[in-house]
């Protein structure tokens, strides 16, 4: 079984969080609430800025989010966003997200560009390709892969009553033309001690190292990966492995070979079953 990190994101209903009993228990990561819309709220803010520190004081790792308003300018919203993070003073860890689960009364055609609009201003401000969070039918709905699948999946699934903290025991419902999410929202109603309330409970497979790398530009190796190649590097390999979420045995095979091509041709990347420049690019949203 792959290493899994556990996290928590949390907003003002979360309040007090007692962190060094939310790191003692197993959690390594969290992601808080920092801004909604496209105007400043002092109360929401004091806390971000509160809990931020103390999150990262006791050892987690930390992330941002904020809340979308489709009915809102998305330059805008990103801007009260930039702003929040850069005075909080806090160093993140993760990548900015986006959470995008209303409509705001807005159009099909306008949530979709809107949101699109207010993540590519995040990847320019912070140089780091942001994570999109919502759930399945949302996805399906307003969001769809042609236009959103380069950003990594922070993906909401669980069922009607939420597991509580550990590995859940079902599977998350991944939206239409998405190859893998990077996190996953597996619960709402989870409880984890140090909170009093119910929090949401999130999951990532691999370390506190690959979770910190999620979103920052991944260099070409410079060769060319192939089938039985005697250049492939199994680190490298696993890499591509795991983006494909192909079992990361580091030895390019024929199952590697035929998960790249199908992904080559969804992509619009010629099929050659091989990874170059173009598909490393592709597959770890090098810009």
């Amino acid at each position: 079984m792959s290493e899994v990190t556990f996290g928590i994101d949390c907003s003002s209903y979360q309040n007090p969080v007692d962190w060094t009993a939310v790191r003692a228990s197993g959690i390594g990561f969290a992601i808080l609430k920092a801004s909604e819309g496209a105007s400043h709220s002092s109360s929401r803010e004091a806390y971000f800025l509160h809990n931020a520190a103390a999150a990262k004081a006791n050892g987690l790792l930390i992330g941002a989010y904020h809340f979308y308003r489709a009915d809102e300018d998305p330059s805008t919203q990103a801007a009260v966003f930039r702003q929040v993070l850069e005075a909080s003073g806090t160093p993140m860890d993760l990548p900015a997200a986006l959470d995008v689960e209303t409509t705001d009364g807005a159009s099909e055609e306008w949530v979709a560009e809107g949101a699109l609009e207010c993540l590519g201003v995040l990847e320019g401000d912070f140089e780091r390709t942001p994570l999109l969070y919502s759930y399945p039918d949302f996805i399906n709905f307003f969001l769809p892969a042609e236009l959103f699948k380069s950003f990594p999946l922070w993906l909401a699934s669980y069922p009607a009553v939420g597991a509580s903290f550990g590995l859940p025991s079902y599977s998350p419902v991944l939206p239409s033309g998405y190859p893998t999410y990077s996190v996953w929202q597996y619960s709402a109603t989870g409880t984890v001690p140090g909170i009093s309330s119910s929090v949401d409970l999130n999951l990532f497979w691999g370390t506190r190292e690959e979770l910190a790398a999620i979103g920052v530009p991944t260099p070409w190796p410079g060769y060319v990966m192939e089938y039985g190649g005697a250049q492939n590097v199994a680190s490298d390999v696993k890499r591509v492995q795991k983006r494909l979420s192909v079992e990361q045995t580091g030895v390019y095979g024929m199952t590697t070979a035929c998960t790249v091509m199908a992904f080559q041709r969804e992509n619009g990347i010629g099929q050659t079953a091989q990874v170059g420049e173009q598909t490393w690019n592709a597959l770890f949203n090098n810009g």
